[in-house]
C-alpha cells in the first residue's frame, strides 16, 4: 500500500496533519495510508523507512531542530538539508515542503527546484482536500515510473539468468537504473543463476511426484 509521509519534529502537528490526512484518504482514496515520524538521527536512516512502508510523497518540514524527542535530543539538520540527502537516493520522489513562510522561506530558496511544492502551514489546513488530491496525483505518477522500472529490471534479469541474448542497451539502461534506485545487478550472478532455478525447478517437480503418489496411497 502506498502512504504519504510526514517528517516534523513538532509532535502535535505531525499527529493533527496525519489524522487529516488520513481520514480523508480513507474517504476517498482507501488504497493510501499516511505515516509521520520525528527526523531520524542519522539521516541513512530515510533510506529504509521510506522503502519498508512504501512511502511515494514526503511532506517535509522545515523546521526539525525545534523540539527535542522522546530520548531528549534535537537533530542537527532541517529540511533544505535533508532534501539534499533525499534527491541523492530518490532523484524523483515527489516531495513537498511544509513551513510557516511558504516558498518565501529565505533557507528554501536555493532548494527550490529539490521540491515539488513548498506550502505555507496555513495554506494547507485550509485547502487540505485540493492538497491531498495533489499529493495522489504525484505519488500515482512516481509509483507507475516505480513500477516500470522494476519490471523492467525482472525482464532482463530473467532473461539473463535463463541464457537469453540480452543488447548491451537494455543491459546498460537496467544497470543506470538500478544504481539510481540502489538495487543489486550482479551479471554474472544473473547467468550462474540459471543453473539453480533448473535446480529448483527439479525439485519442486520431484516435491510434486511425492505429494501425488501420497494422495494416491490415501485414497
Amino acid at each position: 500500500m502506498p502512504a504519504i509521509g510526514i517528517i516534523d519534529d513538532k509532535k502535535d502537528q505531525r499527529e493533527s496533519i496525519q489524522r487529516i490526512i488520513q481520514n480523508d484518504l480513507e474517504a476517498r482514496y482507501s488504497e493510501w495510508s499516511c505515516i509521520d515520524t520525528y527526523p531520524f538521527t542519522e539521516r541513512e536512516e530515510y533510506v529504509s523507512w521510506i522503502g519498508e512502508n512504501d512511502v511515494a510523497v514526503l511532506i517535509l518540514d522545515e523546521q526539525l531542530t525545534g523540539e527535542k524527542s522522546s530520548e531528549g535530543t534535537n537533530v542537527d539538520y532541517d529540511g533544505h538539508d535533508l532534501i539534499q540527502f533525499i534527491r541523492k537516493v530518490h532523484p524523483t520522489l515527489p516531495v513537498f515542503g511544509m513551513t510557516a513562510y511558504g516558498a518565501n522561506a529565505e533557507e528554501l530558496q536555493n532548494e527550490y527546484g529539490n521540491f515539488e511544492d513548498i506550502l505555507e502551514d496555513k495554506d494547507f489546513y485550509k485547502k487540505y482536500s485540493e492538497n491531498i488530491d495533489r499529493f495522489i496525483r504525484s505519488g500515482q505518477r512516481f509509483t507507475q515510473t516505480y513500477q516500470e522500472e522494476l519490471n523492467k529490471i525482472s525482464k532482463v534479469s530473467k532473461a539473463i539468468a535463463e541464457g537469453k541474448d540480452v543488447p548491451q542497451e537494455e543491459i546498460d539502461e537496467v544497470q543506470a537504473i538500478k544504481e539510481r534506485l540502489g538495487f543489486p545487478f550482479d551479471i554474472d550472478g544473473m547467468k550462474n543463476r540459471s543453473a539453480a532455478l533448473d535446480q529448483m525447478e527439479k525439485q519442486l517437480s520431484d516435491f510434486e511426484n511425492i505429494v501425488d503418489e501420497i494422495k494416491s496411497f490415501l485414497k
